[in-house]
């Protein structure tokens, strides 16, 4: 099984001006904020574009600001090498159907994060991710709003405003 986590692509890479450890700590700081050591990850069977997709609407419906989607895949026995163990719990999405597909990862302590930034930097450098162009989260939204899977209520006044009026019809 793949697992997803959503990243800024752009700071898993080299960075001019900064030692691989000075971006990677820099990528840690901005994409693996740990709540009590407990990290949010979304299942993605196996990595498949419409798993991928569904990953990356349970995202979008959830945003605060419309933007475009990252995500980085991980593969799941990788992590478990790595002593990284994870458990379902709901997703924090309006669409019900996809809450289940999150999981929260335990990453224990410093040593375990600075190992998953390694495993998520490999995942990038090796082309394992998926971007969601804000036209393609736009388009992604407007399918479950017309299949019913999403009701404009649901949507921040932000991503509202930016989906524009194909919405009004879904209301």
């Amino acid at each position: 099984m793949i697992l997803a986590r959503k990243v800024a692509l752009a700071k898993w890479g080299v960075i001019d001006g900064l030692t691989d450890d000075e971006a990677l700590r820099l990528a840690i700081e901005s994409d693996l904020r740990v709540d009590g050591g407990q990290l949010s990850l979304w299942q993605c069977g196996a990595g498949g574009e419409r798993e991928c997709s569904e990953v990356a609407l349970a995202l979008a419906a959830a945003m605060q600001h419309f933007s475009g989607i990252q995500i980085v895949l991980l593969q799941e026995d990788r992590l478990q090498e790595l002593d990284i163990d994870w458990k379902p719990t709901p997703g924090r999405t309006p669409i019900k159907t996809l809450q289940d597909l999150h999981v929260t990862a335990r990453v224990a302590n410093e040593p375990a994060r600075w190992s998953l930034a390694l495993e998520i930097r490999r995942a990038v450098s090796q082309g394992r991710y998926r971007t969601y162009t804000r036209s393609a989260v736009k388009t992604l939204l407007n399918a479950a709003l017309s299949a019913g899977r999403l009701r404009v209520s649901d949507l921040s006044d932000s991503v509202q405003r930016r989906i524009g009026k194909s919405t009004q019809q879904a209301i």
